[in-house]
């Protein structure tokens, strides 16, 4: 039947799994808290959509565009990015500037899918952004 030794082993695998399911909350949590932004912290944020390749290719990353202020992009993205846009086109209009600090060439074409074509001056040149409030025309 049962000996100490087996209801001993029981015990310890029932605190076990008790104690488990609290940490790996933690862990989600903890795990969740690391990942980048997935939704605006504020209305003042407008979410700007930009990829390493043409047509929504390769590396993509959600950007978030404080009103009114301008936005370096991340070294990863900077000078890096073929395709973007402005996910918010019915409240804001966005610029993209060649430069940091919102200086330089700017293109305000609120989505392309390949900065490549055209004269594709601002394929993979893009290193600032910044957004203001728009209301239609």
């Amino acid at each position: 039947m049962f000996n100490l030794k087996n209801i001993a082993i029981l015990l310890a695998l029932g605190v076990l799994s008790a104690s488990a399911a609290p940490a790996s909350d933690v862990s989600v949590a903890v795990a969740e808290a690391e990942q980048p932004a997935i939704v605006a912290k504020s209305a003042q944020e407008i979410p700007v959509y930009a990829c390493q390749g043409s047509r929504w290719r390769g590396a993509c990353r959600k950007l978030y565009v404080d009103v009114d202020e301008c936005f370096n992009v991340h070294p990863d993205f900077n000078d890096n990015i073929s395709s973007i846009k402005n996910e918010d086109t019915g409240r804001s209009r966005c610029m993209w500037f060649e430069d940091a600090n919102c200086r330089g060439r700017y293109y305000k074409n609120q989505e392309d899918a390949n900065l490549a074509d055209g004269d594709g001056y601002f394929n993979d040149r893009i290193s600032s952004i910044s957004c203001y409030a728009w209301r239609g025309d």
